[in-house]
């Protein structure tokens, strides 16, 4: 029993071995996915009356905005093809090329600025606090951590109006609410002049247009979106409605497919029914974004060719009238890429002859051509150049021609028009050769031209008759992919 157990006891040992060695002969590949950035959102919606609260009584709707940003995040991160990075906190974030420590350079601006105005030492702090809103700018910080930059803006207003400068204190002040519109502050808590200044540049603010893209050029926005190697950027805020309500406003910045040193923006706008709304504004982007899965199909070449126009055709050699008669009519036809290279195609064409300079027709008459083939195509994403052979069917409905004058004038009488006087070829068979191209204008939507010649071997009558028509083609078409 002993020697047993030591056995078993071994065999355990060596199981738990095995299992604890982890597999590195196989490797589990993440799959594809789109870095979106969210950054902070804001909320634009001032009430220059509500600007002063009672320290009893919370701010209003304070907490609206975490709310929306934090659906937003989720709805983002519930997207299995989308890597999200959540810079919405509002907080200092390790970022590349040494932009956390330049923040922590504004922070310390930030602090000196408010040392010195305290100090009353006013030129100082001025300097500072510019200084601060400068490296702010360069580590985009204003985007990231806009409640500091608010707070840069505040005390370099509040300075401006100890140094008599009201005019350059407003704009400071206003572009404190710019960065953080949601501010407000406890009454009694600054002296009545700065109250007047803080409630006249928000009713300023109020009058002024929100703020839709938080870099203030789309230049700006590409920078930042470059270096964080994303593919885009979100950023939700809520404004006043013009008729009373609120609307919740959606940007997304998207580093352009067609362009990479541009940014499409997608602007979504809708009005603000709570958290259900930003749920549905990021669905509705996400529905329509160029997701890693979608992309590879907007990178799929097409495989059906459909297309319609309108054709012209004439026999090159015909010795059944004297001048020749031309075709025109409409055609139909469709191509399926086998393979890259080769595709397989249909084409049908009906045609109302007309009537020749020398009346050698003796009654107007329609046409059905059919062409089946193989061929040689290549397709680019402009469009496609292809060629084709193969066989094709050519019915003639009533032809009948005469060179004989009588035959004219009485085509129906025996004795004065033999048949032997009269061609009528119904039926010809035989190849046919087609070059043509096809130019996207859309991405399904083409033009199509294309030209061929066929020679008949097959035919009711001489060959010699009618022979070696030439067609000329020109329509639209829808590509299938």
């Amino acid at each position: 029993m002993t020697c047993r157990a030591a056995f078993v006891g071994i065999l355990v040992c060596l199981a738990g071995l095995i299992t604890a060695v982890p597999v590195t002969g196989s490797e589990v590949v993440r799959p594809a996915s789109k870095k979106v950035i969210l950054i902070p959102g804001r909320d634009f919606r001032i009430d220059p009356d509500k600007l002063f609260f009672d320290p009893s009584e919370p701010p209003p709707r304070l907490q609206e905005m975490p709310q929306l940003i934090r659906e937003a995040s989720a709805v983002l991160a519930a997207e299995p093809e989308i890597e999200l990075v959540d810079l919405s906190s509002g907080q200092p974030v390790s970022a590349p090329q040494g932009t956390a420590s330049r923040h922590l350079v504004v922070m310390g601006m930030l602090h000196l600025g408010i040392e010195r105005y305290r100090d009353i030492r006013l030129p100082e702090a001025i300097s500072s606090l510019e200084d601060g809103i400068s490296a702010a700018l360069a580590s985009d910080s204003d985007v990231l951590v806009p409640a500091v930059v608010s707070d840069l803006y505040l005390y370099l207003g509040l300075s401006r109006l100890e140094t008599s400068e009201p005019d350059l204190a407003h704009i400071a002040l206003k572009q404190m609410f710019g960065h953080m519109p949601e501010r407000r502050f406890r009454q009694g808590w600054f002296p009545a002049r700065e109250e007047r200044a803080l409630r006249a540049a928000a009713l300023d603010f109020v009058k002024s247009p929100a703020r839709e893209n938080p870099f203030e050029s789309t230049e700006r926005a590409l920078g930042f979106l470059r270096e964080r190697g994303a593919d885009a950027l979100v950023y939700v805020f809520l404004e006043s409605d013009p008729e009373g309500g609120d609307r919740l406003e959606t940007r997304v910045f998207e580093v352009s497919r067609k362009d990479a040193g541009s940014v499409e923006v997608m602007r979504d706008s809708r009005p603000y029914r709570g958290v259900e709304s930003v749920s549905m504004a990021i669905s509705s982007w996400l529905a329509c974004a160029d997701l890693p899965s979608r992309t590879d199909t907007l990178k799929r070449l097409p495989r059906v060719f459909l297309d319609t126009g309108f054709s012209y055709s004439m026999f090159a050699q015909d010795n059944s009238t004297r001048t020749g008669f031309h075709n025109i009519g409409l055609s139909i036809g469709t191509a399926y890429q086998i393979q890259p290279g080769l595709d397989t195609f249909l084409r049908l064409s009906f045609y109302q002859a007309r009537e020749d300079s020398y009346g050698d027709l003796l009654d107007d008459f329609f046409s059905f051509r059919a062409s089946i083939g193989v061929g040689y195509s290549a397709v680019f994403n402009w469009g496609r150049v292809f060629t084709h052979f193969g066989f094709e069917m050519d019915y003639l409905s009533g032809f009948k021609s005469s060179t004989e004058p009588r035959c004219k004038l009485w085509p129906d009488d025996p004795d004065l028009c033999p048949s032997s006087q009269v061609t009528e070829p119904s039926f010809l068979f035989g190849a046919v050769g087609l070059l043509g191209v096809n130019v996207f204008v859309s991405r399904s939507v083409f033009v199509m031209v294309q030209a061929g010649i066929s020679g008949y071997f097959v035919s009711n009558s001489a060959l010699v008759d009618l022979n070696f028509p030439f067609v000329v083609e020109f329509g639209f078409g829808y590509a299938f992919f």
